[in-house]
């Protein structure tokens, strides 16, 4: 598996619909209203055209993709990200990629940045760090932060991981995260497993009005003391945006 960024230059002929947000495992609470992100994204179909283009795959691969609408570049965007599957490789064989492509959402669909992890096994797909993200201006400025909700399950070991995604040039940095969810019922956790904490996160209004927070409800613990030690206490955390990091408030 090789993690890298790739940037396609203009992307034609895709016409705005209706938007597809994904799913996250935490639940969460859109911030941006449609009027400052511009046009929502588009409806299934032409999504899955964008994503094609967007990510340079072929028609043979199989794509499944979300998108978010967000003020990113100097305008509306579109995130669009997901999975390339069954991608025909030199070899004869079949390979996987997972995109994030942000777009402009007025025609002609530039890409303002994107990323690729490429050359994806099939366990790497499955159980491997799964991206989902929301809209926000979380620091005040005009540009949207995308919330970012990772989701992982290697080894029966399910997880959920909270950063912050931006565009720096043509790239996307990601910050570094904060555990919100664990569960190893799945694997052979030895007692006094299993172990599981959850978390349900929002974003709320910043009270000193400087732009936006996260708010996580967390559920307290179960299991191991010694791993639960790593998911938040319960009850609710504040987080605040600052200078590329996620600091308690």
């Amino acid at each position: 598996m090789t993690k890298h960024l790739a940037v396609v230059t203009l992307l034609a002929g895709i016409v705005a619909c209706r938007s597809t947000p994904g799913s996250v495992g935490a639940a969460t609470t859109a911030a941006a209203p449609a009027a400052r992100t511009g046009p929502p994204c588009p409806a299934p179909a032409e999504l899955t055209g964008l994503a094609r283009v967007a990510w340079g795959q072929p028609d043979a691969a199989d794509v499944e993709v979300a998108c978010v609408a967000a003020r990113l570049g100097g305008g509306p965007a579109w995130v669009v990200y997901g999975l390339a599957r069954d991608i025909p490789s030199d070899d004869g064989g079949e390979t996987n990629a997972r995109h994030t492509a942000v777009v402009t959402a007025a025609p002609p669909h530039a890409v303002i940045a994107a990323s690729i992890e490429d050359e994806l096994s099939f366990t790497d797909v499955d159980y491997g760090e799964r991206p989902t993200y929301q809209a926000a201006d979380l620091d005040g400025d005009g540009t949207d932060e995308l919330v970012t909700t990772l989701e992982a399950s290697p080894r029966g070991v399910f997880t959920t991981t909270l950063a912050i995604t931006t565009v720096a040039g043509d790239e996307l940095a990601v910050s570094e995260g904060i555990p919100i969810g664990y569960d190893d019922s799945a694997s052979d956790a030895e007692p006094p497993g299993p172990t599981s904490c959850a978390a349900d996160l929002r974003v709320v209004p910043d009270p000193d009005g400087r732009g936006q927070l996260i708010e996580v409800t967390a559920s307290a613990a179960t299991g191991d003391p010694d791993v639960a030690g790593a998911c938040l206490s319960a009850g609710v955390h504040r987080f605040r945006y600052v200078d590329g990091a996620l600091r308690p408030q």
